[in-house]
């Protein structure tokens, strides 16, 4: 996530620990919702904000034995591509 958009090194660390902490749909929502609420306004926040959610959720996908995903950005490349980006290094090939 940007340091622009959060800005305090342990709030950033805090979002992506409560990411990686998601164990139901009521979580999930939860965060999702709070995080539209902050970085709703603002169009790059929101993908900067979507597209590290995104990858903490494929992070964990892989952490329980998920072997593949499927990512749909609706005919936005671009997003697959940050989201390869952050996984690099992070997750290998299967």
């Amino acid at each position: 996530m940007d340091k622009d958009y959060v800005s305090r090194g342990e709030e950033r660390m805090d979002l992506y620990r409560r990411m990686a902490a998601i164990r139901s749909q009521s979580d999930a929502d939860d965060l999702l919702d709070e995080i539209v609420d902050r970085f709703g306004d603002d169009p790059v926040a929101m993908l900067d904000a979507g597209v590290a959610y995104a990858t903490e959720q494929i992070v964990d996908l892989f952490a329980n034995d998920v072997n593949n995903v499927h990512v749909y950005t609706m005919n936005k490349p671009e997003v697959a591509v940050r989201i390869m980006r952050n996984l690099h290094g992070v997750v290998g090939p299967r």
